[in-house]
């Protein structure tokens, strides 16, 4: 019975550590993504760099910094340089380069636009 009782205890504390890390992730995203520069400064173009950041926050709000980075960067260089330009020319070829989850997740966005129109 304690046995018992210590593993219900444990599974609740680690509920409540991954409930307060999301929370600090999601934190930590809204104000890297809320910076203006969000270190992809390499283009010319920092509200062009932020909003194309700002999209990817929202469709993948737990997405890390180097993610962040690398797909915003990617992106820009590819031409979609903002939010319409993307929603509404964005193929799933196009996010080939983006981890497997991240791009189920794009791809998924990508169908419900076209389905929506």
């Amino acid at each position: 019975m304690l046995a018992y009782r210590d593993g219900v205890e444990q599974v609740e504390n680690m509920e409540y550590y991954h409930s307060q890390m999301k929370l600090k992730n999601r934190e930590m995203i809204q104000r890297t993504s809320s910076d203006a520069a969000i270190s992809v400064e390499e283009g010319d173009d920092k509200d062009t760099n932020k909003s194309v950041a700002d999209w990817l926050t929202q469709q993948l709000p737990h997405l890390n910094q180097n993610d962040l980075t690398t797909y915003s960067n990617r992106l820009i260089d590819d031409g979609f340089d903002s939010v319409s330009f993307i929603e509404e020319e964005m193929l799933f070829e196009d996010i080939s380069f983006m981890k497997k989850a991240h791009r189920r997740v794009i791809e998924r966005k990508i169908k419900e636009w076209r389905d929506g129109r």
